[in-house]
């Protein structure tokens, strides 16, 4: 991760952000923009499945990426390590329930 910060950074976020769209079409819905996708995690994702412990880790992913890249945050290795271990979880709960529904609809 040494000077590879950046594309862990984002790499990780949107290793969550596809999981969860992968976890939305399952569901059979569409997000076109950034507020139907919320709107669909806060509304749908996060009660049915992923819980509002995974809603507020995807808040501190989305805020702490875009102040990374965007902004004057330049993070420690120890902030990155602890980003992308909660990436890592965060990926790995999505995944299962995906595994579980795609389990239930015979695919």
């Amino acid at each position: 991760m040494d000077g590879h910060w950046p594309v862990t950074i984002d790499a990780g976020f949107y290793a969550v952000f596809h999981m969860i769209e992968a976890l939305n079409a399952l569901e059979c819905r569409d997000a076109y923009t950034f507020a139907d996708a919320l709107d669909i995690l806060e509304r749908i994702l996060a009660p049915r499945y992923l819980g509002q412990e995974f809603l507020g880790n995807y808040e501190y992913l989305f805020y702490f990426r875009r102040g990374a890249l965007y902004g004057a945050h330049f993070p420690s290795p120890v902030a990155v390590a602890r980003y992308a271990e909660l990436c890592e979880r965060m990926y790995a709960h999505v995944s299962a329930i995906v595994v579980e529904g795609e389990a239930a609809a015979g695919r």
